[in-house]
Parts: structure tokens; sequence; C-alpha cells
């Protein structure tokens, strides 16, 4: 009996001692949009969960972001001398009409290569949080290095757009003339580093999301 005793204790022991550790949670981070008002400020649009081990850099208040080409927010994973930049960029639009098609950011991306591999590149549909759009996967040459592009290029679903605007919610809310604009996740670096991290990115990606629930349809 004690014998039998002693073996289960080992049997947990041993079980135990071959338990993984588990992984620090991820984080839930606010993210702002541009400047809006007079005097100009900024305030929390979307929200994601991001792994502890990224850096994230956030632009200074005393800079403009009036630029869409400047981001709103980046993060960086960081090993040895490599790094990979994820850089969120939003464009805030008031009619449907100025908006950018996800397709157009997908070509100016692939346009940023010296050499796009044709065998190494795709595209496709992507939709969550009432947002749709593509997202973008490619390697190849840029700068003389090769490197791996993740790219998602999102719009709020065209029947979100409307009911916002049916309700009259972009004049009365300055949060919802930035919340109906579209945003973009490019995640780039050096290729065998990106594809070694390309999990946690798409679950970056796919976690982000806008921080009030969209109204409802009428």
């Amino acid at each position: 009996m004690l014998s039998r005793l002693i073996f289960i204790l080992l049997c947990f022991f041993m079980e135990g001692c071959n338990t993984a550790p588990s992984s620090p949670p991820w984080l839930a981070q606010e993210i702002n949009g541009r400047e809006e008002g007079t005097p100009p400020a900024r305030f929390p649009v979307y929200q994601a969960k991001v792994p502890p081990s990224w850096i994230r850099k956030d632009p200074l208040f005393s800079q403009s972001l009036q630029d869409s080409t400047l981001p709103i927010c980046e993060f960086f994973i960081r090993k040895d001398a490599e790094e990979i930049r994820i850089a969120i960029h939003s464009f805030p639009a008031e009619t449907l009409d100025r908006r950018i098609a996800p397709m157009a950011q997908i070509v100016r991306w692939k346009k940023q290569f010296e050499q796009l591999n044709p065998l190494q590149q795709h595209t496709q549909s992507q939709s969550w949080g009432g947002f749709v759009g593509l997202y973008f996967e490619g390697s190849g040459l840029m700068k003389g290095q090769q490197v791996k592009m993740l790219g998602w290029s999102m719009q709020l679903a065209r029947e979100h757009f409307l009911t916002i605007q049916q309700k009259d919610l972009l004049s009365s809310e300055s949060y919802f003339r930035q919340a109906v604009g579209d945003y973009t996740i490019k995640a780039l670096g050096p290729k065998e580093l990106v594809e070694q991290h390309q999990e946690e990115i798409e679950a970056f990606a796919h976690s982000f999301e806008l921080i009030r629930e969209l109204p409802e349809q009428s």
C-alpha cells in the first residue's frame, strides 16, 4: 500500500516537471486615433491584445498626426540586431467616396519591394469587428535585404458606415469620425524573424477592434 502511494506521488511529481511554463498573459491596450477638435486632442479609438515582449512607441502629443502617412502607433519585436516593425495607420473619412480601396493599399505595399517573389505572396479577404478588407503576405528584396511583409487593409462594412451616418453621429461625436475611417496594420522585418513571430502578429491583428460597440442598424 505504501509503495503504491509513493508511486502515485512520483507520477504527480513527474507530470508537474514535464509541464511547460505558461507564457505571460497578453496585455489589452488602447490606441489613440488622430487629433480632433479645437484645441486638437487625441483619444482612444481602438483596442488590441499585445504580447508583453513587444515594445510600443506612440507619437508625441506635440507632433501633429493630420498627415495620414504618419502612424498612430508602432510596435517593435527585437531579437539581437534584428527588428520587426508593426505600424498602424488610420484614415478618417466622413463619406464613403473618400475612402481608400483596400486593394490600392496592397498595390502600394507591393511597390515598396525591389523584388517581390511571385511564389511567396498572396492576398485574401478578411473580416472581423465590423470591418472588412484584405490581407497581404509577401516576401522579397527591400533595401538589399530579404524581408517579409504581413499587411491588413480594413474598412468599416458599408452597412455600419451608413448606420452611423444616418444617426448623424459623424457630426455629433468626434469618436465616430475616427471610428468610420479605414485602418491598416503592416508588419515588416527580416523574413526568418517574421516567420518566427507570424502567429502572434496575426493574433494581434485579429484582436484589433473599436473600443465602443457599433450602433445597431435601424
